[in-house]
């Protein structure tokens, strides 16, 4: 049995062994490049570049071909505007189409729906943050209302929850940013 045991090891090893071995290698002589002259160097322009096509050869032609490469431009720009909702932390985003020369999406956020608009050209996205318009808003209303040293705002909800400081004393105010309205809380 051992015998036996050691025989099937051998041949699986030799088989795969042999099939990995190099195979026969078989040489052609090539004949060895010229060496060029120096006066044949000193001929070659270093500086110039390719020759400039006509310009009746750089007119876009309107063909299936073009046709496609617009195509394919139109998505390579939506797939670029995806991204940047992506890369701007937009999760939750739906409805992408195209408006002009930019692209619209509908953002779906804990505290609203809005849609931004994406220049996939640029990256830029208005608004940048629904929310930061919303605390933007808040922090104008404080800054109307008097509240002009503000220490720190959260969100709460669908309101603001500011810490400011007014006569020396802290004090915390809730802001509705949509209705205008503030609430003291001490």
């Amino acid at each position: 049995m051992h015998r036996i045991l050691a025989a099937v090891v051998a041949v699986s090893w030799l088989v795969p062994g042999a099939a990995m071995a190099d195979p026969a290698t078989v040489t052609v002589p090539i004949a060895p490049a010229p060496i060029p002259d120096a006066r044949s160097l000193s001929q070659i322009n270093p500086t110039a570049g390719p020759a400039m096509p006509p310009k009746s050869a750089l007119k876009p032609t309107r063909t299936a071909g073009a046709r496609a490469t617009v195509a394919a431009s139109a998505q390579q720009r939506e797939t670029t505007a995806l991204n940047d909702l992506a890369a701007a932390g937009y999760g939750q985003f739906r409805d992408l189409h195209e408006v002009g020369h930019d692209y619209q999406a509908t953002v779906d956020d804990p505290r609203g729906t809005y849609t931004v608009t994406v220049d996939p050209d640029s990256g830029r996205i208005t608004p940048p943050s629904a929310a930061a318009d919303r605390e933007t808003r808040a922090l104008n209303l404080l800054a109307d209302r008097g509240y002009v040293q503000v220490n720190a705002i959260l969100p709460a909800g669908t309101d603001f929850v500011a810490w400011v400081t007014q006569d020396g004393r802290v004090r915390t105010v809730t802001v509705d940013p949509d209705s205008g309205r503030i609430m003291r809380g001490d």
